[in-house]
């Protein structure tokens, strides 16, 4: 049962994914990758989110962390996409994109999962 609900999830994540970061991306005009950016963002708030809901109020079965973490979140996070587009700012010389690029992903990511992990823990 935990196969279909990572495949059931996964399907829906990446989805979620490609919605999301495409639509923002047709917002921006510059070459940075700010639809990857925010799905990686909210990946992470997510993650933290519901991690913390799993370990301080015990949420949670087997089944449906597979369909959450494994499935969905694994399907909609994206590092894999920013590695490569952080490579790709830097194959065109755009090398000031690519710094902003890696520092706003890694700090704010960190910063989502505490978020979430700290909103876990209230009530």
């Amino acid at each position: 049962m935990n196969w279909l609900m990572i495949f059931i999830g996964g399907g829906v994540g990446s989805m979620t994914r490609f919605f999301i970061a495409k639509n923002i991306q047709n917002l921006v005009s510059i070459p940075f990758p700010l639809g990857t950016l925010v799905v990686n963002v909210t990946g992470s708030f997510i993650i933290g989110l519901l991690g913390g809901l799993a370990e301080n109020k015990g949420l949670f079965n087997d089944t449906l962390r597979a369909l959450l973490f494994i499935g969905f979140l694994g399907g909609y996070t994206t590092f894999s996409t920013f590695s490569f587009e952080t490579f790709q700012l830097m194959k065109s010389s755009e090398f000031f994109y690519a710094l902003i690029n890696v520092i706003t992903h890694i700090v704010l990511g960190y910063v989502f999962v505490w978020l979430g992990y700290i909103l876990s823990r209230i009530g």
